[in-house]
C-alpha cells in the first residue's frame, strides 16, 4: 500500500494532465514493467511526473522520486513536457498564459508563492518569451490571457483540453458568466458558432453607414454620329498580382518561420484571418499551389 502523499508544485500545473486512454494505457504499462522514470522533486513538491503519481497511487505502489538539485525548475517543465505531449496550439497557449500570470502574481506578490521566487519565478517570461518558448504566435498567448481573465473555469478547461480553439474561446468571453457556462455545457460545437456569431456581428456593427445616394435622371443623349474607334492593339497582359489570401498566407508562414512558431500555429493565424474576412477560395488554389510545389521541390532536393 502506497502511503507517501504529495502536493504538486505550482510549475507542474502548467500543462494539463493525461486523462482517458492515455491514462489507463501509462498505468497498464507501469503495473507491466514499472516505474520506468522517477517523480522529479521540488520543495518537497511534485516538479514532473504528476501522471506517474497518480498512476502508481492507483496501484497501490511506492512512487520512486528524486530531487531537482538545478536553477530552472521552469526550463526543465517545459523541456520535458514539451518533447512528450502532442499539444494543440491552443493548450500551448494557456501553457504560455499560466507562465505570464503567475510571473505577474510574484511581481506584485499576490497568491503566497513568495517560497521560491527568488529562484525561478523572476526569470518567468512575458507574452513574446513565453509565445517563442511555446512555438506559437504572440497573439494566440494574449488570446489565451483574456480567456484566463474574462473566462468561466469552465471554458478554461475546454481550451486545456484542446475541445475548442483559443481564438473561438477569446469570443466567448464578450458573454456573460452565465452564458459562457450554458454555452459549454452544450458541447464545443455550441461555443464555436457562438464564436462565428459574435464575430460577425462585431464586423457588422464595424462597418460604417453608407447612405444611399441620390438617384439623377441622366440627359437624353444627343443623336450624334459615334466616332470611328481606333484599331485596339494587342499588349500582353500585366502579370496577376498574387490574391491577398496568399500573400497574407506566405507573409505568416514567413513570420513563424523568424519567430519558430511550428506550422500548426501559423495555420491557427490563418484560420484567424478567414474568420475575419478572408477569401476560402483564394486560400484553397494558393494551398493545392504549395502542395505541388512541395512535390516539385522535394524531388530537386532528392536530385542535388
Amino acid at each position: 500500500m502506497s502511503t507517501q502523499q504529495l502536493e504538486y508544485h505550482e510549475l507542474s500545473s502548467l500543462f494539463p494532465l493525461i486523462t482517458g486512454d492515455d491514462f489507463a494505457l501509462m498505468a497498464k504499462d507501469i503495473e507491466t514493467n514499472g516505474q520506468r522514470e522517477p517523480i522529479i522533486l521540488f520543495n518537497g513538491k511534485i516538479l514532473d511526473g504528476r501522471n506517474r503519481y497518480r498512476a502508481c497511487r492507483e496501484l497501490d505502489i511506492e512512487p520512486q522520486t528524486t530531487v531537482y538539485t538545478g536553477d530552472d525548475p521552469l526550463g526543465l517543465v517545459l523541456s520535458l513536457n514539451m518533447h512528450r505531449r502532442q499539444l494543440t496550439v491552443a493548450q500551448r497557449a494557456i501553457v504560455a498564459a499560466e507562465m505570464i500570470r503567475r510571473k505577474r502574481e510574484i511581481e506584485t506578490g499576490e497568491s503566497g508563492a513568495e517560497e521560491d521566487a527568488g529562484r525561478t519565478d523572476t526569470s518567468l517570461p512575458g507574452v513574446e518569451d513565453a509565445a517563442k518558448a511555446l512555438g506559437i504566435s504572440p497573439r494566440s498567448v494574449s488570446a489565451a490571457l483574456r480567456v484566463f481573465k474574462d473566462g468561466t473555469e469552465e471554458l478554461c478547461e475546454a481550451v486545456k483540453r484542446g475541445d475548442i480553439r483559443v481564438s473561438a474561446a477569446e469570443q466567448v468571453t464578450k458573454l456573460d458568466q452565465d452564458q459562457q457556462r450554458a454555452l459549454c455545457e452544450r458541447g464545443p460545437r455550441a461555443i464555436a458558432k457562438a464564436a462565428r456569431e459574435l464575430r460577425e456581428a462585431a464586423k457588422t456593427k464595424a462597418k460604417p453607414s453608407v447612405p444611399t445616394p441620390e438617384v439623377v435622371k441622366e440627359p437624353e443623349p444627343m443623336n450624334l454620329v459615334e466616332p470611328e474607334k481606333p484599331a485596339q492593339i494587342n499588349t500582353p497582359l500585366e502579370p496577376q498580382e498574387r490574391k491577398p489570401s496568399a500573400q497574407r498566407m506566405f507573409e505568416l508562414s514567413e513570420e513563424g518561420m523568424m519567430g519558430g512558431w511550428d506550422a500548426e500555429s501559423v495555420a491557427e493565424e490563418i484560420l484567424c484571418d478567414l474568420e475575419d474576412g478572408l477569401d476560402t477560395q483564394a486560400l484553397l488554389f494558393a494551398v493545392e499551389v504549395a502542395i505541388k510545389l512541395k512535390e516539385r521541390l522535394a524531388l530537386r532536393q532528392h536530385r542535388r
